[in-house]
């Protein structure tokens, strides 16, 4: 019998997707599939929340002195998701940040008057931010945190954070249950599905350098999917995407010279042509 296999990513059966094995970096040797419906790759790792909660620790971001430096590091992506709002929300508006991490974006968004709550899976993150003054909850998922915080909002920003997600199409749904009437859904996203497959083409070939171009792709993500999938996922769920861009999707200025030119041919790419091929995109949708 056949063990069943569900896309993270999309939500759909894959019992009979092709395994393609494969060793992210931080993690352990896992068995990744692509996707019959949404085309993205994901790990078939079963999800454990303690386990990812103790992964995350070892990662930049959910250290104390890496995750803090990482707030000044963000500021231009954060910068750029705000002043995407900015034309639909008020100044005074209720946001909810997902994977608040250290706080960087809820400092950006209450400089600008917003109030701002924050959610993620690391205690030490959310002690960090509320000792700022600001209010943030340890939560697993959104749906856990509406049960908890029975609040709604009129926009949710999740910055990053998707690519973890478990159970992606819950999660879109559960932000779309705390959603004010015509709230909005800001992303920030990774989108390396084009060299994740690029690098299993390769591997046929030359093994190695498969698997580089491979582990470049999805870093120590669980499923990485092409954004025209995810914004399809995003209508199916209840959205109207406003936005979807490269533009305005950089970390900073500081970034390595080889990613801002990655950033900046991706931009012009999908201006002429519609194609995603930037590392990652902004993407502001709206609750129907």
């Amino acid at each position: 019998m056949t063990d069943t296999l569900v896309c993270p990513a999309c939500g759909s059966d894959n019992s009979k997707a092709v395994p393609i094995p494969f060793t992210p970096s931080n993690r352990a040797v896992q068995v990744w599939h692509q996707c019959g419906m949404c085309h993205a790759f994901f790990s078939s790792e079963p999800y454990q929340f303690e386990a990812e909660v103790a992964h995350t620790q070892q990662m930049a971001w959910g250290q104390s002195n890496t995750g803090t430096q990482l707030n000044i590091y963000k500021r231009r992506v954060y910068g750029a998701a705000l002043d995407l709002l900015a034309g639909h929300i008020s100044g005074s508006a209720a946001i909810l940040d997902v994977g608040c991490s250290y706080g960087g974006f809820m400092l950006e968004a209450q400089a600008r008057g917003y109030q701002v709550i924050g959610c993620d899976i690391v205690a030490e993150a959310v002690q960090y931010v509320r000792s700022l003054g600001l209010e943030a909850h340890i939560s697993p998922s959104v749906a856990a945190f509406s049960r908890h915080v029975q609040k709604t909002f009129d926009a949710v920003t999740c910055i990053d954070v998707n690519c973890y997600w478990h159970n992606q199409p819950e999660e879109l749904h559960a932000i779309h249950a705390i959603l004010r009437p015509q709230g909005y859904l800001l992303m920030r996203v990774i989108d390396k599905s084009w060299l994740f497959g690029l690098g299993v083409r390769v591997a046929r070939l030359h093994l190695s350098t498969g698997k580089r171009l491979m582990r470049a792709a999805v870093n120590d993500h669980r499923h990485s999917m092409p954004m025209k999938s995810l914004l399809r996922l995003l209508k199916k769920q209840g959205y109207r995407v406003l936005y979807a861009s490269p533009k305005g999707a950089l970390h900073s200025d500081q970034a390595r010279r080889a990613v801002r030119v990655a950033f900046q041919l991706g931009a012009f790419i999908h201006r002429v042509s519609g194609l995603y091929l930037a590392p990652g995109a902004l993407i502001l949708a709206q609750k129907t």
